[in-house]
């Protein structure tokens, strides 16, 4: 199944329902969850015309969605609908305007079933510049090897968010209750909320995703993501999640990736990294169990930056 959130503009939307119409599977499942088109300047007949073309292709019509930059609510509530209504054995989130090349859905739904994984994850180029976006392929290395592995939530913090590169078994959702929470982080806690209850996940080797330019991950990352936006963002996954999450392993967690997100480095590469973080955790774990936010600002907590020994 392949849940493809739309706004009502008609041009991304076919976009990827060509791209769909040439994957080798010989039963795919594309649920497009649409808002009225007569705000892009297209009639109302405009998603219809569209929809004639791809006669396998099921409508869901939804309250309005906004714009996928501008209403990320909206699209986790389509997600989601379009998740509910779902039957393959295997579920894609895409956007519309995202792209997969002719066989990807095949190859991917492939590996998927014979690995008996729980979720895989692949590399995106971004249609802006064309490029693999750099929050991805750079966290791929010592993982290209790897038939399967046994995730974590330190693991799905590393990837990218966004679910346009990802292919979950339906039963494996279903169980775990994983949904779209709403927010503009939300594809982020679902990526954490499922590499939390995983026991198997998968690296997807080649074709790349092509994701849209005015896609979820523009707004999701066009904002500094500083400590204070990273710490609500790793609570929501911990509430979004059905297992226990503690509050040193959500510190943990959340350490680790403002370090990255401020260091502009990989924490692991860092010889003198760990050390700094076991040092800073007692502090630090210690306000977050009070429910106490560790930073003054919204983007670089001075402290944290002292204590990582980052210069200001």
């Amino acid at each position: 199944s392949v849940v493809v959130p739309s706004d009502g503009n008609p041009g991304p939307l076919e976009e990827t329902l060509k791209a769909l119409s040439e994957q080798h599977l010989p039963a795919i499942e594309t649920l497009v969850v649409a808002d009225d088109a007569a705000r892009h300047g297209a009639g109302p007949g405009a998603l219809a015309d569209v929809l004639a073309r791809y006669p396998r292709v099921s409508l869901l019509r939804a309250g309005a969605l906004g714009d996928a930059v501008a209403d990320p609510d909206g699209v986790a509530g389509a997600r989601n609908r379009g998740l509910a209504c779902a039957r393959g054995e295997a579920v894609v989130f895409l956007d519309a305007g995202d792209t997969l090349p002719p066989g990807a859905l095949a190859a991917w739904h492939d590996r998927l079933m014979r690995a008996g994984a729980a979720f895989g994850f692949a590399r995106m180029r971004m249609g802006e510049r064309g490029g693999l976006h750099e929050g991805v392929h750079e966290r791929f290395a010592g993982m290209e090897a790897q038939e399967g592995f046994v995730p974590d939530a330190q693991v799905a913090i590393r990837l990218h968010a966004h679910p346009s590169a990802k292919i979950f078994a339906r039963a494996f959702l279903e169980r775990t209750g994983i949904t779209f929470a709403p927010g503009p982080l939300s594809s982020w806690g679902v990526t954490i909320a499922a590499a939390t209850h995983a026991r198997r996940a998968i690296r997807l080797a080649a074709p790349d995703v092509r994701i849209a330019t005015g896609s979820e991950t523009r707004q999701t990352w066009r904002a500094p993501l500083g400590p204070r936006a990273l710490e609500e963002a790793v609570m929501q996954a911990a509430r979004a999640a059905r297992a226990p999450l503690g509050p040193e392993a959500i510190g943990r967690l959340f350490l680790r990736a403002v370090w990255e997100k401020l260091n502009h480095a990989d924490f692991s590469a860092d010889p003198d990294g760990p050390a700094r973080l076991e040092a800073a955790a007692p502090e630090i774990l210690d306000r977050l169990a009070q429910g106490h936010r560790i930073t003054p600002d919204p983007y670089m907590g001075a402290r944290l930056r002292q204590i990582f020994g980052l210069a200001d």
